[in-house]
């Protein structure tokens, strides 16, 4: 599994954009509308990038692996949508070699 960790503005984004075309690979986010338009901005025009609200749809590719954006939204709203359940808080275990891709 690709762990892509670090601060505000240190290139995140654009290791996911990377690492999801290598990989032949959906995004999963809570905003695919703002990820789609960023993803443009950068020059990966041609990746799958789907919301939560996509997944109660057959509108992506079954069976490909998934990179999630911003993980504890995308989890936090999907534990709201489809249990009521509010997130208070999480915690994350990242390998060192993982912390640095």
């Amino acid at each position: 599994m690709i762990n892509i960790v670090g601060p505000r503005g240190s290139g995140k984004t654009t290791k996911l954009f990377k690492a999801a075309k290598e990989n032949n690979s959906i995004i999963l986010t809570s905003n695919s509308r703002a990820l789609r338009e960023k993803a443009k901005s950068l020059g990966y025009r041609d990746l799958e990038i789907i919301g939560f609200g996509d997944l109660d749809n057959d509108n992506f590719s079954l069976g490909k692996n998934v990179f999630i954006d911003n993980i504890d939204s995308v989890c936090s709203n999907l534990l709201n949508k489809f249990y009521g359940l509010e997130t208070a808080g999480f915690s994350m275990t990242v390998n060192e070699d993982e912390a640095r891709n």
